[in-house]
């Protein structure tokens, strides 16, 4: 983080406003991206999402980012589109942002953007998803695998094998390039593609896509599922206490519904609880409190 008085000039100088707007939440069109797969079975920590709760948010109450989450996605965004553009410099015969829609019934499609396929020889196709990392979030190693960044691009290669290539090609690789947003460093990550694997993922997303929709459409309606609410169930997973709707999550509320208010005792007692440290160091509250504290009313 940068340590400065200088107030944060992103918006002059980095908001595009030829931006277009992928995710725009219309209901019964769902991204890839932020659906994925069920991964309830794995520990949160070795779980980064998406997570179902988080997307019906964003759907129903969307919360404006602040200056600094915007300029980490938007890092992420000019990095893809370099990385993306070196490549098929080097790789002529690759097509990049490779756009995927594809109808789940009548009410629900799915959409996605693949960032590389990459056309080998012997009629083989690679399938790369480029992810933009930091030092704290980048694979320690080969072993250090994020099957949940798989899901991703595994989907992708079982809508292309399936129902685009057919038995005109065949995909042989899955791959995850991961780009250090601070210094540029790149790794990789491969993995073989299996058909039968690729299928069930897709089944697997395919449902997620209509239980997420059954609960849309319950909020639109007005009409309560059987357990009195329209939020579909929590998914635990390592980024929660980053999430931008944890506050309305925990209190299982929906955007101006009434939270819960708490004492600043209060919060910093769970913040002790949940992380071991104390909320105060020389006699201020910490950074990282205060960024804990966000997620809750405090009077």
């Amino acid at each position: 983080m940068i340590r400065t008085t200088l107030e944060n000039k992103w918006d002059k100088y980095w908001k595009d406003p030829n931006t277009v707007v992928w995710h725009k939440n219309i209901i019964g069109v769902y991204h890839v991206s932020a659906i994925g797969c069920d991964h309830q079975h794995l520990e949160p920590e070795d779980h980064s999402g998406p997570c179902l709760r988080q997307t019906f948010y964003q759907y129903v109450a969307p919360v404006e980012k602040n200056l600094k989450s915007k300029g980490n996605l938007n890092q992420g965004t000019v990095m893809h589109k370099e990385a993306e553009r070196i490549y098929q410099i080097k790789r002529s015969y690759s097509i990049i942002e490779f756009p995927l829609a594809k109808s789940i019934n009548k009410d629900i499609a799915a959409t996605g953007s693949v960032d590389v396929v990459d056309f080998l020889d012997n009629n083989e196709v690679l399938v790369l998803d480029f992810k933009t990392s930091s030092e704290w979030t980048f694979p320690k190693g080969k072993n250090d695998r994020q099957i949940t960044h798989f899901d991703q691009v595994y989907i992708y290669a079982a809508l292309l094998q399936n129902f685009v290539f057919g038995n005109t090609k065949r995909i042989s690789h899955l791959k995850v390039v991961y780009l250090n947003k601070h210094d540029q460093f790149t790794g990789e990550q491969e993995m073989e593609y299996v058909n039968n694997i690729g299928l069930s993922k897709l089944l697997d997303f395919s449902n997620r896509c209509k239980k997420l929709h059954g609960h849309l459409v319950d909020y639109r309606n007005k009409i309560y599922s059987c357990n009195g609410s329209y939020l579909p169930n929590r998914e635990p997973m390592k980024w929660c206490k980053y999430c931008d709707y944890k506050n309305c999550c925990r209190e299982n509320v929906i955007g101006g519904e009434a939270l819960k208010t708490y004492t600043k005792g209060e919060v910093g007692a769970l913040y002790a609880k949940e992380t071991g440290k104390s909320p105060i160091w020389r006699g201020n509250y910490t950074k990282a409190y205060k960024d804990f504290e966000k997620g809750y009313k405090v009077e």
